[in-house]
């Protein structure tokens, strides 16, 4: 069973227990008309999926768990924008909440270097451009206890107070909205500039690990398709796509 409600410009789809939202959101753009600008929403996941093979671990009732559905209007390589937006939009909504976090790329948020919210991005491409993307989002809320691997935190362990979930959600989604106007009024220069500044590992040496070696490194930037864009202590410039190299402390 699912509930509709309509939020800013968004219409919510509440459910209960889904097995996932961003598997029932590409259902709803293959084969609906009318998916744009539609939100899915559980309280429970079943088959919570993350970056890459990853499985997303979530207490029932306890976290946001949403796949927002947008028809971006956006050029196949600059897709990466619409994760800028998402991390930035994590960025505002926890600055409004007295929590500072940064952006750990590609599609993670920490706070005092511990998870608090993930990304997963799929989208569909038309020609040249982006038809549709799913913006699946994992969000720590009311959930104090984690296990060790995962090293994470959430709204309620930093604050000290339980959040009720659906307004948190609302709250979100003005956040995004207004950083999604930013990308359609072609604010991309201050887009860029703000996603560097909230970029983890821009200030300082971290350690990597890629397929050939570990090593020590700062973040110098993205570039357009996504790619982090390294330099290590000897000076050698270095590019990475997703999941060609982690941050192994931090």
């Amino acid at each position: 069973m699912h509930k509709k409600s309509k939020k800013v410009n968004f219409e919510i789809i509440n459910f209960e227990k889904i097995d996932s939202t961003n598997d029932r959101a590409a259902e709803m753009v293959e084969n609906e008309e009318n998916f744009c600008n539609k939100v899915i929403f559980s309280k429970y996941q079943t088959k919570g999926r993350g970056a890459g093979s990853n499985n997303w671990q979530s207490e029932k009732n306890k976290n946001l768990l949403f796949s927002i559905i947008i028809c971006p209007e956006i050029e196949v390589q600059k897709q990466f924008y619409i994760s800028k937006v998402t991390s930035l939009a994590i960025i505002d909504y926890l600055s409004q909440n007295g929590i500072e976090a940064k952006i750990k790329w590609p599609n993670d948020t920490l706070v005092n270097q511990k998870k608090i919210a993930g990304i997963l991005i799929e989208n569909s491409i038309m020609g040249q451009s982006i038809h549709s993307s799913i913006i699946g989002v994992g969000f720590n809320i009311n959930q104090k206890s984690f296990s060790d691997e995962l090293n994470a935190t959430s709204l309620a362990i930093e604050k000290g107070t339980k959040f009720d979930l659906i307004k948190e959600l609302n709250s979100f989604l003005t956040v995004f909205e207004k950083r999604f106007n930013l990308r359609k009024n072609k604010n991309l220069d201050l887009l860029d500039k703000q996603y560097l500044k909230n970029l983890y590992g821009t200030d300082k040496y971290l350690k990597y690990r890629d397929k050939e070696s570990e090593f020590k490194a700062i973040v110098e930037g993205i570039d357009n398709f996504g790619r982090l864009k390294l330099k290590d202590t000897t000076g050698k410039e270095r590019l990475y796509m997703f999941k060609e190299a982690e941050m192994i402390n931090y």
